[in-house]
């Protein structure tokens, strides 16, 4: 899976990214919690949580695009 997507992020004065929220199949999703992050070939890593407990794994590339790259099919409780 590598869909594009649009997120909604903050960045503090050091530089750190915090995605808020992002598009995924026509809908907006909240971002409950954040995981692991990590860099790879490909760009960074971001493993999220949204409020109805499903996971999601975002990917930046280095020239700044959004993909959803990995989505849980069920809730983790």
């Amino acid at each position: 899976m590598r869909e594009p997507t649009a997120v909604t992020l903050r960045i503090d004065v050091g530089g750190a990214v915090t995605v808020l929220a992002f598009t995924w199949q026509g809908r907006t999703l909240r971002v409950a919690s954040r995981g692991r992050a990590w860099q790879a070939d490909d760009g960074h890593h971001r493993m999220v949580m949204t409020p109805d407990s499903r996971v999601f794994e975002l990917l930046q590339t280095p020239g700044g695009e959004w993909f959803v790259v990995g989505a849980s099919g069920r809730r983790v409780v």
